[in-house]
């Protein structure tokens, strides 16, 4: 009998609860459930977040006698019109350019419906239903402007949470756009879209503002792109940018990554410059990045061992701003043929044949001795001799490094056969004196049996003495 009237009180205080669930105000409770959910809308390959607000929730408990408890909570019903005229500014609906790849994404609400709603700019209802599929949602394609409301729950009868979303669908001109290539502009690079805020000039001479917040672009990319592009250093980028409002200033930032697009460092380590904008486009040469040698796992230095993203800032005088990133795989330094010595973005070859690793030796330190290991995976045997070049790299400038005048290389020839490598130990101190600290790189002259001479080269950092 005890349980039987504590079901009754259960339910009374569940309709009393029920009954203050209005569609108007209620306090948001400060726990709301974790289970992940996304929704987003893709036009014009612009990412875009809906506003999103939480309207009620039920949650149901068994207690000790097995009687199920509910507890149900409230928060505030949106419309468009709500939302426009009498929020006075609190909420904000994106406004989203509509291009022929608009789609709805939406993530979490399980096997519940989606329940949309379509209003024209006068707040009449122009369509409505309910999907599973949001690609089934159909904006009319007739020049006009439209709002979008959509709500589902996450959970099931007895346990869930109800949301709501709104944007307003804009038919106009649409935001600019990036395209991202390398070897001339015939292989792209996948990029994405973060923060964007446009201005024009209305036509009651006011300004007109459209923000897009798309997400963090490294995070999306690391995500999305089952296999992220490899570059050698040394390539050339090259950036297009969609419409004809030329950017005023364009920088572009560096970052060493994680495979999740967390940044690897702290921002002390994020290497910024300006790019020159030139008919519609922006170019740069793939460098080394000095952070890329601070990691100690050694998979780092091997081939492709380096994510790095690189973010696009572009700024106008008028107050607009947008910003993009994308990512690449490279290696920590250069390995390979000297950029010098071939024509700049040559055409891609997959496999290098010719290998110059540079290790450390087991007696010293490594700006006083290293190991150069000539590694041969072409056809051919490869001769070289003890001579080489040291540069001492500053930015984009390098300056060769004097022998030591009491230093005479040996006249002697060494031969690394075809699928096989040849170590030699470098003694820097000997033939170079103390070297300060900074990034150098060796260059190695070789000659395979039958070719012309090609020039290998490595890099290595030499850390601040305490």
């Amino acid at each position: 009998m005890a349980g039987y009237f504590r079901m009754i009180f259960t339910m009374l205080v569940l309709a009393a609860t029920l009954a203050g669930c209005t569609k108007e105000t209620a306090e948001r409770p400060t726990e709301q459930p974790v289970e992940e959910r996304e929704v987003t809308v893709v036009s014009n390959g612009i990412s875009y977040v809906p506003l999103e607000n939480w309207t009620n929730n039920l949650t149901t408990e068994t207690d000790k006698d097995g009687n199920e408890q509910e507890t149900a909570s409230c928060g505030l019903w949106l419309t468009p019109e709500k939302i426009v005229k009498e929020t006075d500014g609190e909420y904000h609906m994106p406004e989203i350019f509509y291009a022929d790849d608009f789609k709805i994404k939406v993530k979490g609400n399980g096997h519940n419906p989606i329940d949309y709603i379509i209003y024209s700019m006068g707040f009449d209802t122009v369509d409505s239903g309910k999907v599973m599929n949001p690609s089934d949602i159909l904006i009319p394609v007739n020049g006009k402007d439209y709002y979008v409301q959509l709500e589902f729950s996450q959970g099931d009868e007895k346990n869930y949470s109800h949301y709501q979303y709104f944007f307003k669908v804009v038919k106009g001109d649409p935001l600019p756009q990036i395209r991202v290539t390398h070897e001339r502009k015939s292989k792209e690079i996948p990029s994405a879209s973060g923060v964007i805020l446009w201005n024009e000039p209305g036509e009651d001479g006011d300004t007109v503002s459209t923000a897009a917040c798309g997400p963090e672009p490294f995070t999306v990319l690391a995500k999305e792109e089952r296999e992220i592009p490899y570059l050698p250093l040394g390539r050339w980028i090259t950036i297009e940018l969609t419409g004809d409002k030329q950017p005023d200033e364009v920088i572009l930032s560096d970052y060493i990554l994680k495979e999740d697009g967390s940044p690897r460092y702290d921002e002390k380590t994020i290497i910024t410059t300006e790019l020159e904008y030139d008919n519609h486009e922006m170019r740069f040469c793939l460098t080394p990045n000095l952070n890329a040698m601070l990691s100690s796992d050694m998979s780092a230095y091997m081939t492709g061992g380096i994510l790095r993203g690189f973010k696009l800032e572009l700024v106008w005088d008028d107050g607009s701003r947008a910003e993009y990133g994308f990512l690449i795989s490279t290696d920590a330094s250069f390995v390979g043929e000297d950029p010098a010595a071939v024509e700049a973005d040559r055409p891609f070859k997959p496999e290098a044949d010719l290998f110059l690793d540079l290790k450390r030796s087991e007696e010293e330190a490594f700006e006083k001795k290293l190991v150069l290991e000539i590694n041969n995976q072409s056809r051919s045997p490869v001769l070289f001799g003890d001579e080489m070049r040291l540069m001492r790299i500053d930015g984009m400038e390098m300056t060769e490094v004097p022998v030591n005048p009491d230093v005479i290389w040996n006249s002697i020839t060494y031969q690394v056969s075809s699928g096989s490598y040849k170590a030699l130990t470098v003694d820097l101190e000997r033939l170079y004196g103390e070297l300060e600290s900074g990034r150098y790189r060796i260059i190695k002259g070789v000659r395979p049996v039958g070719g012309s001479r090609r020039e290998l080269y490595a890099d290595f950092i030499v850390g601040p003495r305490e």
